[in-house]
């Protein structure tokens, strides 16, 4: 296996003791051995994809500008390395004095998200299609607590104008539905039901056990759902991220 990746055994048995993986290395696995990029990252799902299944345009794409990045990090290093040995020749700087952030060149941890096709809505309800996988999203793993419950889905529509716009990617944590921790920091965004769809909203309690979860956007007619805490949840998860593409 480490001949077909073109590395050395010493790298590849690092890999599988789930080190990180640098990212021409994990083309190669999703391109030549058809490996699942979500399995590979969170595992989850089967381990490869099926023979008809095409790889998804975000692992591509993604992991080539990742390559790119890493690679310009490196040349940095490199000179930030000869900058140092020549200012230690001329005794103006000990090189010893400044200690080094681990791996400050290295890949960053990443998981794999589901974008999931359909959209949410950001007006009136909208329908997701939750066995159709669209493509992967990558994230810092920091910023996804619960990558085994993550989804993302696009958003369409102007009832959260001004926060998130038509067209944008949210990331959702469907491992958090209790209401104090949709509540907590500083944007309190979940995806709510209403009757058979789904919804983004901002959640705000008016009660103990009256919350809202309305639009953002106050010019247009858009829906207002109303929760009492006797009835049924309408949480589906919480908003945890948003991307736009410019």
């Amino acid at each position: 296996m480490a001949t077909e990746l073109g590395v050395k055994q010493q790298s590849y048995w690092h890999y599988e003791r789930q080190r990180e993986i640098p990212p021409e290395v994990v083309l190669k696995l999703v391109r030549n051995f058809k490996i699942s990029p979500n399995w590979l990252f969170n595992g989850v799902g089967p381990w490869r994809l099926a023979e008809d299944e095409p790889i998804p345009a975000g692992v591509v794409n993604f992991g080539q500008a990742l390559a790119e990045l890493v690679a310009a990090r490196q040349e940095v290093h490199e000179a930030h390395k000869e900058m140092t040995v020549q200012l230690a020749l001329n005794r103006r700087y000990d090189p010893h004095s400044v200690g080094e952030a681990e791996e400050p060149y290295g890949m960053p941890r990443l998981v794999a998200v589901p974008i999931l096709g359909g959209h949410i809505a950001a007006g009136a309800g909208g329908v997701v299609l939750e066995d159709e996988v669209e493509d992967m999203a990558f994230c810092h793993a920091p910023h996804v607590p619960h990558p085994s419950q993550t989804t993302a889905v696009r958003v369409q529509g102007d009832s959260m104008l001004n926060l998130i716009a038509d067209g944008d990617l949210v990331g959702v944590d469907h491992a958090v539905t209790d209401l104090d921790a949709i509540l907590a920091g500083h944007s309190p965004l979940a995806v709510v039901r209403d009757d058979d769809v789904a919804i983004v909203r901002w959640a705000e309690r008016l009660a103990p056990d009256l919350v809202v979860f309305r639009p953002y956007n106050r010019r247009g007619d858009f829906p207002t759902i109303t929760w009492h805490g006797d009835a049924e949840s309408p949480i589906i998860g919480k908003v945890i991220w948003i991307h736009r593409h410019i």
